[in-house]
């Protein structure tokens, strides 16, 4: 099946899925194109290759696919010059061929993309359309008769084509070429569904029969003038693409189409010459072309540029805009299907360079083309050479073949534009549609429902630079409103959320009641001037034993200046309440941004992660408690070594081996064997999760003990750890780094287990020791569990 997919272009469902909106790549053909596509840098060099582009096979490719998509081109050349009436043929098809002709040689030759092919859409078709209808309407323009008109519309036009394939070059040279891509899918659905109703709406004076001229009558003129026969055959042509569409997948549609109404057009006028089925194209002129589709400017249509500056200006950002998005979703198509990945940048400049050669010819905008570049994949091109000669195909076929694409009827080709509108119906769109009326109306449904409808009205009623610029101001409000939503992530108190940080019985037990003094609050997304106001309400209501306010941004992706300020102000705030802020887990980029826009003075309420945010506070609270953690306890005030008599005591620490490292040194890693159990003397050790930094094994820096690593606990002075692979007798399960100067002693498991048969009292009570230890630091676990439940 051959259909019409987004942008007005043709392709087989073998290439692409049964669908009017969107396709897929057989995994087969995929298979095949992503083995075989050579990522060469230009023609020249692809023609240089070592006989994987053959040459038969490539100009093969080009000249078919430039046959099979070739009622494209012819449609959407009427479709843009129709308000010239009669001239639409011989102006527009050429201008359509002649853009895949000078663009396509331009993009075959210096595109960076593994299949470049360019040629004009529907979105930009009908934008230039209804710039050359406002055009045809000017009373002042062209003197000298409808050849003068048509002269200056395609100068202008040409101009306009030229204005856009500049700007386009500026986003390519200014790197913003992915930034075009970032527009919303409500608004991109609604503008292309607004293209399609357009479209479609277009073809129903050439469906009816009704004369040219009529056609900017209304509705009513219409139905007292249409021809039924000229209908009948119309729809006929529409049913047989869709059947054909369903029923033969891998057949050229377009083609078939294009050439059974043809023939049953032309059988019928010479069966039935009383029927009137509309008119042919008419006379295009077979000639070479040249580069003078600008001329008129110089003169006779100097006047009427003047006079419509806004409108071309207008029209050229539009396509600008349009084109850069529908080629950087089209060469990211072809990218997945060849498994290599383009420079959109350079691939935007290329196209814009294109798209200013084919306006110098009198050409159309012409955007990167999926469809083309598939439909040569599929008919065995691997090289650019393949897109040149489709090319050169493109623009031999407009000239050799003129007499007969004369005979072509109109009624045939508007059918052919329905099937093109049909496809540009957004399915995203349509399947919003279908869950709002099975009763799912979400405010979000209803939202993107809202917008994708606002932006098809006004694409409709309004044209499309108004519609490209509600766009963007929809854009950006979809944006905010995204960047608003779900601040507040999740919110515990101290009591559910502690600190690794394990502490002496007696700070526990202070703890336990002092926690609800913490708040810790984690917020995601960005912080920015939408944001801050709606945070700033969040924290007017805290609880009211609130002492702490942990601010976890771990999550936050951007801050800027207004964000930065809202933190300054909310520490002076909540400072007035007697509520410390505590900011933690700030990621690399907003902590520079934190930095540059004022955060400096809140330098001491920044901490690496909400763990040590919580235990600064829990620390806080034990100070005012008058529970410091000491920096030294004897080893006999230890956990470990409590509860011993003088001879055990002397039995034990004569056993026991010291050892003194260094803030950020490694006492044992990840993995390593638990033969010993080791007892804090003085300063503070951290199990964290194993780091390979490239440095000194026996070495851990600060920075590698940092945020980024997981800590699973800390001890102070008096503490013991690596109790638990001891006691399982399996590795490690993290790395002992020291958080500052530590002083520790090491018991070693084969003592451990000597004692248990030469003094098995004293091994009892080292592993009840243990064993409460243990117990406490469950117990301290569970409280946080219930205290989270409830």
């Amino acid at each position: 099946m051959w259909l019409p997919c987004a942008g007005g272009e043709w392709l087989s469902p073998a290439v692409m899925a049964k669908s009017f909106a969107v396709g897929r790549v057989s995994a087969g053909s995929r298979s095949r194109a992503a083995l075989e596509i050579p990522s060469y840098g230009s023609l020249a060099s692809d023609l240089h290759q070592d006989g994987r582009a053959s040459v038969p096979r490539e100009v093969f490719a080009g000249v078919v696919s430039a046959l099979s998509l070739a009622a494209v081109p012819i449609t959407l050349g009427l479709l843009v010059f129709a308000p010239l009436g009669e001239q639409a043929a011989s102006v527009g098809i050429p201008a359509a061929f002649l853009t895949l002709l000078v663009g396509g040689l331009v993009t075959a030759c210096f595109g960076q993309s593994p299949m470049p092919a360019i040629g004009p859409t529907s979105a930009t078709a009908l934008i230039l359309a209804s710039m050359v209808a406002v055009l045809v309407r000017d009373p002042t323009l062209g003197a000298g008769g409808p050849a003068d008109v048509a002269a200056v519309v395609v100068a202008a036009a040409a101009l306009t084509v030229a204005l856009a394939g500049v700007l386009m070059l500026a986003l390519g040279v200014l790197g913003l070429g992915s930034v075009v891509a970032l527009v919303p899918r409500p608004v991109l659905s609604g503008f292309m569904n607004g293209i399609a109703a357009l479209i479609a709406w277009s073809q129903v004076p050439a469906l009816l029969g009704v004369p040219v001229p009529s056609g900017s009558a209304g509705p009513l003129q219409w139905a007292s003038a249409f021809h039924p026969a000229t209908l009948a055959l119309g729809l006929a042509s529409v049913a047989l693409g869709l059947l054909l569409s369903s029923r033969r997948p891998n057949w050229p549609v377009s083609l078939i189409v294009l050439l059974v109404g043809t023939l049953a057009y032309h059988g019928l006028a010479v069966a039935a010459p009383q029927l009137h089925l509309g008119g042919v194209i008419g006379p295009i002129p077979a000639r070479l072309p040249t580069p003078d589709a600008l001329a008129p400017l110089l003169d006779a249509a100097a006047g009427a540029a003047q006079r419509h500056a806004p409108l071309i200006l207008g029209t050229a950002a539009a396509l600008a805009i349009i084109g850069s998005l529908e080629s950087s979703l089209n060469l990211a198509a072809v990218d997945q299907q060849t498994l290599q990945r383009s420079d959109l940048d350079r691939d935007l400049r290329v196209t814009g360079l294109a798209n200013v050669a084919a306006a110098l010819f009198g050409g159309l905008p012409g955007p990167q083309l999926r469809v083309r570049a598939m439909t040569l994949l599929q008919l065995g091109g691997r090289t650019r050479l393949a897109a040149a000669c489709g090319a050169l195909a493109a623009g031999a076929l407009v000239v050799a073949a003129a007499p007969l694409l004369a005979a072509l009827p109109r009624v045939v080709l508007a059918a052919i534009m329905v099937l093109i509108s049909l496809s540009l119906v957004d399915g995203w769109w349509l399947r919003l549609v279908r869950q709002w009326f099975a009763g799912d109306r979400t405010p979000d449904l209803a939202a993107n429902l809202s917008v994708g409808l606002l932006v098809m009205v006004i694409t409709v009623t309004s044209g499309f630079v108004i519609a490209v610029a509600v766009g963007l101001l929809l854009s950006m409000a979809l944006f905010i409103r995204t960047m608003n939503r779900a601040l507040v992530r999740q919110r515990w108190s101290g009591l559910q959320r502690r600190s690794r940080r394990i502490y002496l019985p007696t700070q526990e037990a202070c703890l336990d009641a002092a926690r609800t003094a913490i708040e810790i609050v984690e917020i995601e997304g960005a912080l920015h001037f939408g944001s801050a106001e709606r945070l700033d309400r969040e924290f007017k209501d805290l609880p009211p034993k609130t002492r702490f306010l942990v601010m976890d941004l771990h999550r936050v992706a951007a801050i800027e200046a207004s964000g930065v300020n809202f933190l300054v102000l909310l520490s002076i705030r909540l400072a007035r309440r007697d509520v410390r802020l505590l900011i933690a887990g700030l990621q690399p980029g907003p902590l520079a941004a934190f930095r540059t826009f004022g955060g400096a003075g809140l330098a001491e309420a920044v901490h690496p992660d909400a763990d040590r945010a919580i235990e600064a506070a829990e620390g806080a609270l034990l100070s005012e408690a008058g529970l410091d953690a000491p920096s030294q306890v004897p080893l006999s005030e230890s956990l470990l070594l409590r509860g011993l008599d003088a001879d055990q005591f002397a039995r034990v620490f004569a056993a026991l081996t010291e050892h003194r490292l260094a803030a950020g040194e490694r006492l044992f890693g990840e993995g390593d064997p638990g033969d010993a159990v080791y007892v804090v003397g003085s300063g503070s050790v951290a199990v964290v999760a194993a780091v390979h930094t490239g440095r000194d094994e026996n070495t851990l820096s600060s920075r590698a003990a940092g945020p980024r690593d997981q800590r699973f606990l800390s001890v102070s002075a008096g503490m013991m750890f690596g109790e638990l692979a001891v006691l399982d007798g399996g590795g490690r399960t993290g790395a002992a780094v020291a958080e500052t100067d530590v002083v520790v002693h090491r018991l070693t498991a084969p003592v451990l287990a000597r004692w248990r048969d030469e003094d098995p009292h004293l091994a009892a009570v080292l592993y009840q020791n243990i064993a409460v230890h243990l117990s406490q630091r469950l117990r301290a676990t569970v409280r946080a569990w219930h205290a989270d439940a409830a």
